[in-house]
């Protein structure tokens, strides 16, 4: 019974604080950072926590901005398209240059099942899309200009 009950929580513990590592190298091959991916901890949220070499060492660490989610940037034709911050709490900025005001422009979000949630027929050049009100998941943004058109994943958190 002792044994049972002690494998019982060591098999508990094991799954209570499951965790994925991820390593980065440089050019040479060098380990330059670990990432500590806790998948689940006792209270059910997801937590990480990157270690550069440096750090690992006890040396002080550069601040870094690459952690930050980065804006995607995408060039249609003459147009530069930059959607940020994604992931997104709800609401998403879109920024076009270069529009063609005599070109249809528009977008569409859709779910990950075909579902149109939110949709602008008109492009302004600096438009947001207020996805507060939809639940955590995957969206497809489905940006055309000028018929050409382009989709992007869109994380909402």
């Amino acid at each position: 019974m002792k044994t049972t009950m002690l494998l019982f929580f060591f098999l508990q513990t094991c799954f209570a604080y499951s965790q994925t590592i991820e390593y980065t190298y440089d050019a040479a091959g060098n380990r330059t950072g670990r990432t500590v991916i806790l998948l689940s901890n006792p209270q059910g949220l997801k937590s990480a926590r990157h270690d550069t070499a440096a750090g690992l060492r006890g040396e002080q660490q550069p601040q870094d901005n690459t952690a930050l989610p980065q804006p995607v940037l995408n060039h249609v034709g003459t147009s530069t398209i930059k959607i940020y911050p994604n992931p997104t709490a709800g609401m998403l900025t879109v920024e076009v240059t270069g529009l063609e005001p005599a070109k249809e422009n528009t977008l569409v979000v859709y779910t990950v099942e075909g579902k149109e949630i939110f949709a602008l027929s008109r492009l302004t050049g600096r438009d947001v899309v207020l996805l507060g009100t939809q639940p955590a998941g995957v969206y497809i943004m489905r940006i055309s200009l000028g018929g050409v058109a382009s989709e992007y994943k869109i994380i909402k958190e």
